[in-house]
């Protein structure tokens, strides 16, 4: 497996759309020391500059999207269920980055109800996930209503970004269980596009259902189903 990249760069959003994000207005950017109040820049980055973004907007910060969309609701197991939404084409074709993930709200609960869902699958303007029942919060979202409030994209649900797309003619093993499945698919065509071949260890954890293997196997992915990852995961890689 190769290094981590050398620099201090460890922001998803740094050089995006959404950079200068409020850290930098308040001083405690994570990626450019300069927006730091430091004198010179260490970030060793050669993307799009965050300091300059920052002195470009003059202070203006582009929050995310948030809209009312349209929602199906489809029972997988108990407790387990898969929406699909309806986005509007901007946010949804930044969806199908890995790690990409959503926050949703029932339309009739405060803004302190946003849940993180990480998507499972885009395809134009619909965005599937799957969404455990474990409290209020989620148990309002699969409540049946027809809408529900979405805001995105956010992109850093998968921690070595950088590593993964730079692995060539590899051979990469995602290991997933419950809903730590959702985000297996876009993980592996990532890997794909890459000329890796790619295989995966599957458990349904709480959420009962390894509800990924269908959609890895058909992206050409060697697939196998263990009851526990605990017990039985190691034993099979």
């Amino acid at each position: 497996m190769e290094q981590a990249a050398e620099w201090s760069l460890f922001c998803v959003d740094a050089g995006s759309a959404y950079c200068p994000c409020y850290l930098a207005e308040s001083g405690e950017c994570i990626a450019c020391s300069l927006l730091r109040g430091e004198d010179f820049c260490q970030c060793s980055w050669s993307g799009t500059c965050s300091y300059l973004n920052q002195r470009w907007a003059r202070g203006a910060v582009k929050s995310r999207q948030e809209e009312e969309v349209e929602v199906t609701r489809t029972e997988l197991a108990p407790n387990l269920f898969c929406l699909e939404l309806m986005l509007q084409a901007e946010m949804a074709r930044e969806l199908v980055n890995p790690g990409a993930f959503l926050l949703l709200r029932a339309l009739e609960l405060p803004p302190q109800a946003w849940v993180p869902v990480s998507v499972v699958e885009a395809r134009g303007e619909k965005v599937r996930v799957v969404v455990y029942v474990d409290g209020p919060k989620t148990r309002f979202l699969v409540k049946p209503a027809s809408r529900l409030a979405v805001k995105g994209p956010f992109y850093n649900g998968v921690q070595g970004l950088a590593i993964l797309k730079r692995v060539r003619d590899g051979l990469g093993l995602i290991i997933a269980g419950g809903v730590g499945q959702s985000t297996a698919a876009s993980v592996a065509r990532q890997l794909l596009r890459g000329g890796n071949r790619v295989r995966a260890c599957l458990a349904p954890g709480r959420a009962g259902l390894n509800y990924a293997a269908d959609l890895l196997r058909a992206l050409g992915v060697e697939v196998n189903e263990v009851s526990s990852l605990r017990r039985e995961g190691l034993a099979t890689l």
